[in-house]
């Protein structure tokens, strides 16, 4: 897209839709362990994060792939519609199922949101204008990762949880209100063939999966007759979408992409990422609220150092990938996440003083946010238009997978 104001005004829509997921990601989480003691339901603790994981996974590759048929604003809209509507019930919930409930239904949304902002952005932008953009999306990142989860401890104590969630609503109607006005496309109109097997096939697979992983050893015995019919079932639609794909002319998940280097590399990176972030921040608020007996401010100090250092590295990081390469960065970010990780470990096992335990997330977010935008980048930069939806939207497909699988 050429330089002026109207690539501006729509960066700045862009960035305003950006911000509802980090309000989410960074205000929210901090809220959950209080809202689990006022709704008594901790054994529903990890579906508060699952469910939202769940859909936003699922939907993640669908969302791209038709983005890529009908177009980015079409998709944009719906995505909105259904996490604002997703966010209004969880503030209205009154009891843990109604919570979980109300998260599927905002993740419905929420797996819209990121990827199409994400292939948005390398559409208008050129590789080498992107590095600037990214970090005007870290400084967003930045602020919420900063401010957020010492708002989300104050509403949560000062005014209500409820409150978490309903603040967010303002910032959905005005990003919907932007991405209106000023994302414009010009979709030639054709016969599509939607892969409504694929869809089905792959929704089946993964729930499957994630119920094993979040209920084995409770509500489904190990080895018992349960679990191995749902692997069972899980395990063939998983081959019958790799099926379905293959044969699909427009497929969810294009799999030839996929034997491109960097598309491949760059999944299985995200998977990486997707595990580190979603249980550290999943889990040490638990660990500090719920064992240690500290505050909700204290789980915010936690956030916050690991969200500011992930910013930070992405925002400075951008013209260290255009020198170096993505190889370079992303392997310099790999070890550091991996140390990051065993010390938030080793503190949290030596019951550790709080500075300690938020020293060696900040080092895990350094590497996370040298890794995100390397193993983002990286597939973009390898496939067109008409297939920059549906990669991008992998690479969020497999970071979300890894996150609900681990937590």
């Amino acid at each position: 897209m050429a330089p002026g104001r109207a690539r501006q005004l729509l960066t700045a829509a862009l960035m305003i839709a950006t911000a509802t997921v980090a309000f989410e990601t960074q205000v929210v989480t901090v809220a959950l362990p209080s809202i689990t003691g006022e709704l008594q339901g901790i054994a529903l603790y990890p579906w508060v994060f699952s469910g939202y994981l769940l859909m936003s996974t699922i939907t993640a590759p669908i969302y791209g792939k038709l983005a890529d048929i009908f177009g980015r604003r079409p998709l944009f809209m719906l995505g909105f519609a259904i996490f604002s509507a997703g966010t209004f019930l969880c503030g209205a919930a009154t009891s843990m199922p109604f919570l979980v409930a109300s998260r599927v239904v905002q993740g419905l949304g929420a797996g819209a949101i990121l990827p199409l902002v994400l292939t948005v952005t390398g559409d208008i932008y050129t590789i080498r204008e992107r590095p600037r953009i990214q970090g005007l999306s870290a400084s967003i990142w930045g602020f919420f990762s900063f401010a957020g989860p010492s708002a989300g401890a104050f509403i949560t104590e000062a005014v209500s949880w409820r409150w978490v969630f309903w603040s967010n609503l303002p910032l959905c109607l005005l990003a919907v209100a932007l991405l209106a006005a000023f994302l414009k496309e010009g979709v030639a109109r054709r016969n599509v063939s939607i892969d409504y097997a694929g869809a089905a096939t792959l929704t089946v697979g993964v729930v499957g999966i994630l119920v094993i992983s979040l209920e084995g050893g409770r509500s489904l015995e190990w080895g018992g007759g349960p679990m191995l019919a749902l692997l069972a079932v899980s395990a063939i639609a998983l081959v019958l979408f790799a099926v379905a794909e293959r044969r699909a002319p427009e497929p969810i998940l294009p799999f030839d992409a996929f034997r491109i280097r960097a598309v491949a590399i760059g999944n299985v990176g995200n998977v990486l990422i997707g595990s580190a972030q979603f249980l550290l921040s999943s889990f040490i608020p638990l660990l500090v609220q719920g064992v240690r007996g500290e505050g909700a401010a204290s789980t915010g100090l936690l956030l916050t150092a690991q969200g500011s250092a992930w910013s930070l590295a992405a925002m400075f990081g951008g013209r260290f990938y255009v020198a170096l390469g993505f190889r370079r960065a992303s392997m310099v970010g790999s070890a550091v996440i991996a140390s990051g990780i065993a010390g938030s470990t080793l503190a949290a096992s030596l019951d550790a003083p709080m500075w300690v335990i938020a020293a060696t997330m900040a080092f895990t977010g350094l590497g996370l946010g040298t890794c995100s935008t390397a193993f983002l980048y990286a597939p973009q930069v390898s496939v067109p238009w008409n297939r920059r939806g549906a990669v991008t939207s992998s690479t969020q497909f497999a970071r979300n997978m890894a996150g609900a699988v681990f937590v």
